[in-house]
């Protein structure tokens, strides 16, 4: 008998699927990132991670056409035996964008289950926050299935979190304080440079950052909100996305510590038994590196930028409750009911706009909302034709700015909107 929780979960996407929110099929001969067609009408792709919009570029299709003639589709091996050649390629040029020597991983999820289960032992605690991405949870779940404690904290609530270590640390040796870097919801970061404080202050405690939605468009060479801020500090440890602004696929492990480095690389299960980057993947994914190392970098990273700031601006203007961060690509529009949330939601296909319906389990209950995203396909048109609908729909809908409120109140507080000066940008 499945358990009330999933339940709840079944009846949520049961109803999004049946009004046509979720798990669609574009009907497209090919993409161009600006728009998909879906029951026989083009809309507008507010509802895509791959920021730049590279994903189409010359140079990554030309790397991954030659990386197939030359390697073939596959190379199967595990590659804890043998590894392709385009791996090394690969490696030294992460190396080279993020300064430290890179763990990569088919996906990101694979990179949490290879390392958190390695990292947390017995008799460690994890303190993870609440909007810490599924995957990262899934890892910590079967971490303390070999003796680690795990307890959730509010999100991005430091009061807590020292609280909690302060009870901690006389009686552990390791405390692992788990978070995303911009978390993939509620499009807010965070706030690492009071987390780096934390860890100064605590020689137990160690950080593990999620920094998949923040690469490849933050920092110089879009080497990432993490890796900006926490410097290669000895005891943290970042995963991180290709498979978002990068245009390609897989996954990387970040750790600066050589020891924890050697340690995960040798007994994270899925570098062992699960299948490698194939081929074509490590073609795009050379290609995008280098692409990040060049100087071409710096004017998408500007036009991304450029996008953030009419879309914020315009939700100020229109007093849109986003909850996002001005300078994030993920955007939140507070809702509160499910039910409001899906009919809104409706509204906007029916206009010709795509978005991601936010609900449980991916937002607590009662904390729906509208997830739309910007990449460099969208017009500045594209994204004040979509402002003013939100707006015009938002108003027809029946939310108050009082029901909002009560609904994001205990969360809104703690939202952390403050980020790195765009001087950190390429160029």
């Amino acid at each position: 008998m499945l358990s009330a929780k999933l339940q709840l979960v079944d009846t949520r996407m049961s109803q999004a699927f049946s009004r046509g929110l979720i798990h669609r099929l574009t009907e497209d001969a090919e993409h161009d990132g600006r728009t998909i067609t879906l029951d026989g009408r083009e809309h507008l792709n507010f509802g895509s991670c791959s920021y730049l919009n590279i994903q189409n570029d010359p140079a990554l299709v030309a790397s991954t056409v030659d990386a197939v003639q030359r390697y073939g589709t596959q190379f199967s091996s595990s590659r804890a035996y043998i590894r392709t050649t385009l791996y090394g390629e690969v490696e030294s040029l992460l190396e080279e964008l993020f300064g430290v020597p890179p763990i990569v991983t088919t996906s990101t999820t694979l990179a949490h289950l290879t390392a958190v289960p390695v990292l947390l032992n017995d008799g460690d605690v994890a303190l993870v926050d609440r909007q810490a991405h599924s995957s990262v949870q899934t890892a910590v779940a079967l971490a303390s299935t070999r003796g680690c404690t795990t307890r959730v904290l509010p999100h991005n609530d430091l009061a807590a979190l020292r609280k909690q270590i302060e009870s901690l640390a006389p009686s552990h040796r390791h405390i692992w304080y788990l978070c995303d870097s911009l978390y993939s919801m509620y499009g807010d970061f965070a706030p690492l440079g009071e987390l780096v404080a934390l860890i100064d202050d605590f020689p137990q405690l160690h950080l593990y950052v999620d920094d998949a939605h923040a690469t490849g468009w933050f920092g110089p060479s879009g080497r990432g909100y993490a890796m900006e801020l926490l410097h290669g500090h000895p005891r943290t440890v970042v995963a991180t996305s290709f498979s978002k602004s990068f245009g390609a696929g897989g996954g990387v492990l970040l750790i600066p510590d050589p020891a924890l480095r050697r340690l995960v690389h040798h007994c994270g299960g899925p570098l062992t038994f699960s299948g490698p980057l194939q081929p074509p993947i490590l073609g795009a994914l050379a290609a995008s590196a280098r692409l990040h190392l060049s100087a071409r970098h710096g004017p998408l990273q500007r036009s991304l930028y450029e996008r953030m700031s009419r879309a914020s601006g315009q939700a100020i203007e229109y007093a849109l409750p986003v909850l996002s961060a001005p300078t994030s690509p993920v955007c939140f529009l507070a809702v509160g009911d499910e039910e409001v949330t899906f009919a809104l939601a409706e509204r906007l296909l029916s206009e010709n706009f795509w978005i991601n319906t936010a609900m449980y389990p991916a937002v607590p209950r009662g904390m729906a909302g509208i997830r739309f995203t910007l990449t460099n396909a969208l017009t500045m048109g594209d994204i004040d034709r979509f402002m003013k609908t939100l707006t015009l729909l938002l108003r027809s809908s029946g939310q108050t700015q009082e029901s909002i409120h009560e609904s994001f109140g205990s969360v809104m507080g703690r939202l952390n909107h403050s980020t790195r000066p765009i001087a950190t940008l390429t160029g």
